[in-house]
């Protein structure tokens, strides 16, 4: 099993806020590489290849109103995985999030997949935080 959790982002929006865009997968693009190909996307769902990895695919599983979002794999990937993001009020107007991702990856294939998905999911993460930047 591979883990990996994101830092927290620091975000200028409120939780509300934040959920509401990330509870639907249409609105993930904005927070992909240049990079990303393969896009595809419905309101529930979506998948894409970032640079040289394989691809992801993400489906809801749960959805808990203004704190967090549980997503499972979805179509033809790899490896099933789990990806989940906490979001934490701070006050009215800003709030924290974090990733938390849960692979079913062999030793072999860890080897070659811990590194691109970490830097990934930073990526993600800071874009998030940069979608909601007042200051941008």
């Amino acid at each position: 099993m591979l883990e990996l959790n994101t830092d927290k982002e620091q975000i200028s929006a409120p939780a509300s806020e934040v959920f509401a865009f990330l509870s639907d997968m249409q609105n993930f693009k904005e927070m992909l590489p240049s990079s990303a190909t393969d896009w595809k996307a419905t309101p529930e769902n979506c998948s894409f290849k970032v640079g040289g990895m394989a691809k992801i695919g993400l489906q809801y599983k749960s959805k808990t109103p203004n704190s967090r979002i549980d997503m499972t794999s979805y179509g033809d990937v790899i490896f099933p995985y789990d990806l989940s993001i906490v979001i934490n009020e701070k006050d009215a107007t800003s709030c924290e999030a974090h990733m938390e991702f849960k692979g079913d990856v062999n030793p072999f294939m860890r080897v070659m997949v811990e590194s691109p998905l970490k830097n990934f999911f930073g990526y993600w993460g800071h874009a998030l935080k940069k979608k909601f930047d007042k200051a941008s």
